[in-house]
């Protein structure tokens, strides 16, 4: 018997872009599992996002997955989507970086999309349809030198998910890797900033050319400066924003056809 209200999982929800995501699929009338390691976030986003229940879990221990998809399976039925948004990073090049720390991001990044995907994409092949999305950064294309505890393993992220991607097309289930950048700091202005604004929207139907199995890809890529706090927190939530519309968007893409 098919779900009423489709479930998304979303991992990595933090104030940001997992907020943000969470809110725009409880907006779309999905009933949305949130998991991240901190609780008490966990608890506050559930008395603000409608129909939202928090995981406490740890994405890159298999045991705690377990656990945390059988609670979802039983409390709001078998996740229609899956957005791994959970991300771990580090700065250094490659004689300063901390090998652990290495194989720790990779285990967040992408050892845990893995583990999702084995563990949900079952399901989606069952039904016909279903996404799994995960989100991605300028670093899964290209690796800078104080980027080498990161960029290897975004870039080994997106290639998993270009894998999985020519594995489940055929089977109904769309897979996308969405490259969204937002870096906030200090020093311009309004002006400045809504001219890059109107040059993201033509970055991204480029960007778009950059494709995926299946069209599996899309990418926006910002980079913005705030010389205002304020301004600089606003930025930062409509970036999340639009960051959570793409995503759903892109999800919805082949689950709703």
């Amino acid at each position: 018997m098919s779900q009423t209200v489709p479930v998304a999982l979303v991992t990595g929800v933090g104030p940001g872009t997992g907020a943000a995501i969470a809110r725009r699929f409880s907006l779309g009338g999905y009933k949305v599992a949130m998991l991240a390691r901190t609780r008490e976030r966990l608890a506050t986003l559930e008395r603000e996002v409608a129909n939202a229940r928090g995981y406490p879990c740890d994405v890159t221990d298999e045991k705690q997955l377990d656990l945390a998809i059988e609670a979802i399976r039983r409390d709001l039925g078998t996740p229609k989507v899956l957005i791994h948004n959970a991300v771990g990073g580090a700065f250094g090049n490659f004689m300063e970086v901390d090998p652990q720390v290495l194989n720790r991001n990779f285990q967040v990044n992408t050892m845990a999309l893995l583990y999702l995907a084995r563990r949900l994409a079952p399901d989606m092949i069952a039904a016909g349809e279903g996404a799994i999305v995960a989100s991605g950064n300028t670093s899964a294309l290209r690796g800078k030198s104080s980027f080498a505890g990161f960029a290897p393993t975004k870039a080994a992220q997106r290639i998993l998910a270009e894998s999985i991607a020519r594995e489940l097309g055929p089977k109904g289930v769309h897979v996308a890797y969405v490259l969204i950048d937002a870096v906030i700091d200090s020093g311009v202005d309004a002006q400045t900033i809504h001219r890059r604004a109107r040059r993201l929207l033509h970055q991204t139907r480029r960007n778009r050319r950059r494709n995926l199995a299946c069209g599996a890809s899309g990418s926006i890529r910002v980079v913005v400066q705030c010389r205002s706090q304020a301004v600089s927190r606003n930025l930062v939530t409509r970036v999340s924003e639009v960051n959570a519309d793409f995503q759903f968007n892109r999800a919805l893409k082949r689950t709703e056809t």
